[in-house]
């Protein structure tokens, strides 16, 4: 088993870190909500984020077999000082992709979605999300799921957060991921129900206090 920071990473490497990220996370309410509930737009929104992370040095990969083998996992964050959907070499962000999303389900996203999720973030982490390393994503090829990359990945970031002295912090809307995480330290700071747009999903705000 191995890990790495992925740095100047090749097209085929993106692309399969990109075709994880939606295998593993594309059942995910929020996911789907923000990319209006099409898997073409997810995709593209998984892409951007991970290009924009890349180039912030916050993205790191594992796979089960020797060094260099393929690629099974993935993790991406937002480092200390930068809140969530900010970044350090793109002022605008990662790409959201509105362009491509109903003009009606934008509007959701501002009026509604965008001011709960602040919300919700506030009263998790009253710090202050740039305060922590935001485990923005993290996901393991469902064809390896239970070999220990999870952890590995994890092993990282807690590595990342040791050095910078700051905690880990993620939402989550799945209990086994919950349940996930806390064999790894980290404890729920705050559970809510939320409506998306008539579907009523879990979510958690979780963190891991830096050792």
């Amino acid at each position: 088993m191995w890990t790495r920071q992925l740095i100047n990473p090749t097209e085929e490497e993106i692309e399969t870190c990109t075709t994880i990220l939606v295998e593993a996370l594309g059942s995910n309410p929020f996911l789907r909500a923000t990319a209006d509930w099409n898997e073409d737009v997810m995709r593209k929104i998984m892409r951007g984020r991970l290009e924009v992370m890349v180039k912030d040095e916050w993205a790191w990969v594992a796979g089960s077999g020797e060094e260099g083998s393929e690629i099974e996992g993935v993790t991406v964050i937002n480092g200390k000082g930068y809140a969530f959907g900010t970044s350090k070499t793109v002022p605008e962000g990662p790409p959201k992709f509105r362009e491509l999303i109903r003009p009606e389900t934008v509007e959701w996203h501002i009026s509604t979605y965008g001011p709960w999720f602040t919300d919700f973030c506030n009263r998790a982490f009253p710090g202050g999300t740039a305060a922590s390393i935001w485990v923005n994503l993290l996901a393991v090829s469902p064809r390896v799921q239970g070999k220990g990359l999870g952890k590995a990945l994890i092993n990282v970031l807690v590595e990342e957060a040791r050095r910078e002295q700051v905690p880990l912090i993620l939402g989550t809307q799945k209990l086994e991921n919950v349940k996930f995480y806390e064999k790894h330290g980290f404890k729920v700071c705050l559970f809510e129900e939320v409506n998306l747009k008539g579907e009523i999903c879990p979510s958690w705000g979780m963190m891991r206090d830096v050792d």
